[in-house]
């Protein structure tokens, strides 16, 4: 596929940390506004497999006696994706949320899963996304590898060895604090944040978990004032910045969830749809600009970061579109 067709395909987004205003080249990138994925190998769950041994034993019980009525359940539930990696990149996503899991009977390959378990293994996720980076060498993507269902030692010790092996010198070192220019001059191009202590300690390519904090609330104000809440408390984890993310609520199909990733203006919403609809990209977006329009810094933010989830172009650019200076800051700049 050419350059002018993957254009098309990502609606223009498949390269915007590239074409980011030259101040912002240097800012941390948990001060910018990154597009983002929630269970992002959802889009390929295999309706046969069993379900997880960590959902309810009721759940489980339903499974293994009704199946053909459990599984298409879960299966519709779980489903919050419907693109593969390289496309979900394409569109502009760079916060990728992999939950990695072994299957029961699953030989030595390990799989992801989401209620149940996907048909697309680690190893051959990985592989897309190191073919989509080499394409894109300017663009710098998150990965948060969590949950590790029924992994062992020795899966972990291979699982990261295998990490290490494929991403090598694209991987940020946890002790760097990257920005665009720090990533592109020393060719990094993947922050991975690894859900298990004994395996980050080992390995400096490893970054910390990212917490989750859960405002239980459809209130977008009293979402933001959740927030607010937690951002006095200090930054989470070993150091000044460190990111983290929370959850919102949504009583429908769509799943509206703020969050942040370690911004000095911690609100980001994300956006998720089982089945997407015009109507519903309407709604969800005239509710994320409810949320940004409601937060008491709206005016003063230079960056209001902001994830989509269920990734459409139209939504991923208003993401991105946050990251650009607004006019009135141009009108500044070209007076001094």
């Amino acid at each position: 596929m050419g350059d002018n067709q993957r254009e098309d395909v990502g609606g223009g987004n498949s390269d915007w940390m590239s074409r980011l205003p030259e101040e912002l080249l240097d800012v941390p990138l948990w001060n910018l506004a990154i597009p983002g994925s929630h269970d992002s190998m959802s889009f390929c769950l295999d309706m046969s497999s069993p379900v997880l041994k960590s959902e309810p034993w009721l759940l489980r019980l339903t499974d293994r006696l009704f199946p053909c009525l459990t599984r298409p359940c879960i299966y519709r539930w779980s489903t919050t994706q419907q693109s593969v990696l390289w496309y979900q990149c394409e569109l502009g996503i760079r916060y990728l949320d992999l939950r990695i899991a072994r299957k029961p009977a699953g030989g030595s390959s390990l799989f992801f899963a989401h209620g149940i378990y996907t048909l697309m293994s680690v190893k051959e996720a990985l592989e897309e996304l190191a073919s989509w980076l080499d394409a894109h060498p300017k663009e710098v993507i998150i990965i948060s590898c969590s949950h590790f269902e029924s992994l062992t030692d020795e899966d972990h010790v291979q699982l990261v060895d295998f990490i290490l092996s494929l991403f090598s010198t694209k991987l940020c070192l946890s002790q760097d604090t990257p920005t665009l220019h720090s990533c592109w001059s020393g060719g990094q191009q993947v922050i991975l944040s690894y859900d298990d202590l004994q395996m980050e300690c080992q390995h400096r390519q490893l970054w910390p978990k990212i917490p989750y904090w859960y405002a239980d609330s459809p209130d977008p104000k009293e979402v933001i004032a959740y927030l607010e809440e937690k951002k006095s408390q200090g930054r989470p984890g070993p150091r000044q910045g460190w990111t983290w993310r929370s959850g919102w609520p949504w009583w429908s199909r769509s799943t509206v969830i703020t969050s942040s990733w370690g911004s000095r203006r911690p609100l980001r919403a994300r956006w998720t749809n089982n089945r997407f609809s015009f109507r519903t990209l309407v709604r969800e977006t005239l509710l994320i600009v409810r949320i940004l329009e409601c937060h008491p810094d709206r005016k003063k933010a230079v960056h209001q970061p902001l994830e989509v989830l269920q990734p459409h172009p139209a939504l991923v650019a208003r993401v991105v579109q946050l990251d650009q200076p607004t006019a009135a800051q141009q009108s500044r700049r070209r007076v001094e």
